[in-house]
């Protein structure tokens, strides 16, 4: 599962201490991925004022520049450390020196950590910078930096460790059209989308009072009672659908989970028959007990147990013992953590044992045990005792 966390009062400045200032800022780092919430009607200033006429066309660019400065300004203040460390390392010629544990490289990548990046989302966002830490010649030449170089770094660390989507909210609005064309033409690298949270919420009212029928994320609704009093706004809703796919909002999550990369793992009660562990099972075991009591044939093939059918959705840098305690609050699993065995292809008669502090991404495995992203690992966690 995700936790979706509203974060207001960003306002111009803030990385030099304006509004709530770093406080704001820091609440970020709790994030995988920022869902920028656009007043795209123009009815809304950039500080949260009430406003006509307002073109809302540089709210990305300055919310991008706000966290871009809040990160360049404090590794620019430590940055000397780090030239220290390296005209120290060099001092015997380009090639010598330290760059390891406790050296330049270490000291450098140290500077961004504290946003909760872990070193492999670091080190992705050097290379995408062109930046080698590993080659001695790259970091004698850091002292040298001018901050356009430096600036190049933080660009592509925020980019990783800090991707967003832009909801255009207020998409019923007339006003909006004109901004949301040229904000989406503006901001071709990012992921722009019309959305209306309001008629989202008034489908949804209507749908619990038993008026509509209407699926998440679908593009239409059907009243299924005549009979009752039908909201007006519910026929300016299906207007609004006939010029969008959808309302948006679960359009701009789905964006969102996705930016993020969550890893997808697989858990089973058998690694020989790779047997369902969770939800999926009791249904499947409940469908085998009516079978049972009432004489009837397998319609519903529930003589098989289910093959991988649960999937938990992680975050990147989940561990194994994240899993298990993400097992334990479904109720799936109870007691203490025993052991981990991971299903690989080529031994399939033996798991392999992995450590409850491994970390998922790194467990991936292809048909031929070679890393592949697009696999998840498919793990048998045991425990002192079975839930339920």
């Amino acid at each position: 599962s995700y936790l979706f966390r509203p974060s207001t009062g960003l306002v111009p400045g803030a990385y030099a201490g304006k509004g709530r200032g770093n406080q704001f800022l820091d609440h970020l780092c709790d994030a995988d991925v920022l869902i920028h919430i656009v007043d795209a009607s123009g009815k809304t200033d950039n500080e949260g004022n009430a406003s006509e006429g307002y073109d809302p066309s540089g709210e990305i660019a300055w919310v991008r520049e706000e966290l871009h400065r809040w990160i360049y300004n404090n590794v620019n203040d430590k940055i000397d450390s780090v030239v220290k460390r390296v005209r120290k390392s060099t001092a015997h010629g380009p090639k010598g020196g330290k760059l390891g544990k406790g050296g330049a490289k270490d000291r450098f990548m140290a500077l961004f950590s504290g946003y909760r990046a872990k070193r492999s989302l670091i080190a992705k966002a050097f290379r995408l910078a062109d930046v080698d830490l590993d080659d001695p010649i790259a970091v004698a030449r850091i002292p040298d930096w001018t901050p356009r170089d430096l600036h190049r770094v933080v660009a592509c660390f925020l980019q990783i460790r800090f991707p967003i989507v832009v909801a255009l909210n207020k998409a019923d609005e007339a006003s909006s059209t004109v901004h949301i064309d040229n904000i989406t033409r503006q901001n071709p690298l990012l992921r722009c989308l019309p959305v209306s949270a309001r008629l989202e919420c008034e489908i949804q009212s209507s749908k619990r009072k038993g008026i509509v029928q209407y699926e998440d994320g679908d593009s239409s609704f059907e009243v299924v009672d005549p009979s009752a009093e039908t909201p007006a706004i519910l026929a300016e809703a299906a207007s609004f659908l006939r010029r969008y796919p959808s309302t948006g909002v679960l359009t701009a999550i789905n964006a969102a989970v996705a930016l993020a990369e969550p890893a997808f793992v697989f858990p089973v009660r058998d690694l020989r028959t790779l047997a369902a562990i969770g939800e999926s099972n009791r249904r499947q075991l409940g469908l085998k007990q009516e079978a049972a009591e009432e004489n009837a044939p397998d319609a519903l093939g529930a003589k098989a147990d289910p093959v991988l059918r649960d999937c938990l959705m992680m975050h990147r840098g989940a561990t194994v013992g994240d899993v298990f305690a993400a097992l334990k609050n479904q109720g799936v699993l109870a007691g203490d953590f025993v052991r981990a065995e991971l299903f690989e292809p080529a031994n399939q008669s033996n798991g392999r044992v992995v450590r409850r502090a491994e970390v998922v991404d790194s467990l991936v495995v292809g048909e031929t045990g070679v890393g592949n992203p697009l696999i998840g690992p498919i793990l048998q966690i045991m425990s002192t005792r079975r839930a339920r």
